[in-house]
C-alpha cells in the first residue's frame, strides 16, 4: 500500500485530477455560499420591510423624544429602529430627564451621530443652546436634516471637539456635556481639562472594550471636581418585553435591528462637587 501511494505522490497526472477535484469542491463551495447569502438578503428585506411600516411615520413613539421625527430611514452608528421605538438607552431616561430640569445654558454633544440626542435634547431643553459636534460628515450632515424636520432653531453644528474647543467656550453657568465618541473619551477629558469644566454636568459612554485604561484615565481626571456615578446597559430582550410591540416581534427580529450593543457598557454620571 506504500508503495502504491508513494507512486500516485510522484505521479504528475495525480495532483492534477486532485487539483482538478479541488477546483470543483470549491466552486461548489462558492455557489452554496452565494446562495446562502442571497436567501438572507430575502429574509433580512422581509423583516425590513415589516419594520418600515410599522414605523412608516418616522416619528419616536415612546420615551424622552417622543415625537421627534426622522428624515428618513437611516441612523448612524447604530441600529434605527430602537430609537424610533423609544427603548434606545433608556436606560438613562429617568437621569437624562432629571438632569435637563437645570435649564442648561449650553447642551454640547460629542459624537452626535444622525442627532438621536442633539435635536432630541434641543427640544425638550428649547431655552438650552445645543451645540452637535461629530466627525463623520454624512453623520453631521444628517443631524442638520433632522433639526431641520423637527423646526428647531437652537442647534449650531461643528465638526471637531477637542479640549481647545471646550476651553473657547464661556462655560460659567450650568452646562450639560455628552459623550459617545468611541474611545476619544481618554484624550478629550484628560491633561487637567476638568478645572474648565466645574460647571458642567458630563454624561459619558465608556468604551473600555477598546481599551481598559479609558475608564481609570477619565474617571481618575474628572473625579477631582465630579461626582460620579454609573447606569448599566439592559439585556435589550427584557427592555423590550415593556412595550407593546414585543409581541408583534419574532427573536430574531429583535436580535438583528434591536440589539443595541455586543455585551454590556456602561455610563458614568458626572456632577460638580462645588
Amino acid at each position: 500500500m506504500k508503495k502504491i501511494i508513494r507512486l500516485l505522490v510522484i505521479n504528475p497526472l495525480t495532483w492534477a485530477i486532485l487539483n482538478s477535484f479541488y477546483k470543483v469542491f470549491y466552486r461548489f463551495k462558492f455557489e452554496k455560499d452565494l446562495i446562502s447569502i442571497e436567501n438572507r438578503k430575502k429574509e433580512l428585506s422581509k423583516h425590513d420591510e415589516k419594520l418600515r411600516d410599522i414605523f412608516k411615520d418616522l416619528t419616536v413613539r415612546n420615551g424622552l423624544f417622543k415625537g421627534m421625527k426622522y428624515p428618513e430611514f437611516t441612523a448612524h452608528g447604530s441600529s434605527l429602529y430602537p430609537k424610533l421605538l423609544g427603548s434606545y438607552e433608556c436606560e438613562l431616561y429617568p437621569d437624562i430627564e432629571k438632569l435637563i430640569k437645570t435649564n442648561y445654558k449650553f447642551i454640547i454633544d460629542v459624537g452626535c451621530a444622525e442627532g438621536f440626542y442633539a435635536v432630541g435634547l434641543a427640544m425638550i431643553s428649547p431655552n438650552s443652546k445645543v451645540l452637535a459636534y461629530d466627525i463623520n460628515e454624512n453623520a453631521l450632515n444628517a443631524c442638520k436634516s433632522m433639526a431641520e424636520t423637527n423646526k428647531l432653531k437652537n442647534i449650531e453644528f461643528g465638526s471637531f471637539c477637542n479640549q481647545d474647543t471646550l476651553k473657547s467656550m464661556d462655560l460659567s453657568g450650568r452646562n450639560l456635556i455628552v459623550c459617545d465618541c468611541e474611545g476619544y473619551e481618554k484624550e478629550l477629558f484628560s491633561n487637567g481639562i476638568s478645572s474648565s469644566l466645574t460647571t458642567c454636568d458630563i454624561l459619558i459612554e465608556l468604551h473600555d472594550l477598546y481599551d481598559e485604561s479609558i475608564s481609570p484615565s477619565v474617571l481618575g481626571e474628572l473625579g477631582k471636581t465630579h461626582n460620579v456615578r454609573f447606569v448599566y446597559s439592559e439585556n435589550t430582550f427584557e427592555k423590550l418585553d415593556k412595550f407593546e410591540i414585543r409581541k408583534h416581534l419574532s427573536d430574531f427580529e429583535i436580535q438583528t435591528y434591536f440589539a443595541e450593543r455586543n455585551g454590556i457598557m456602561r455610563w458614568a454620571i458626572l456632577t460638580p462637587k462645588a
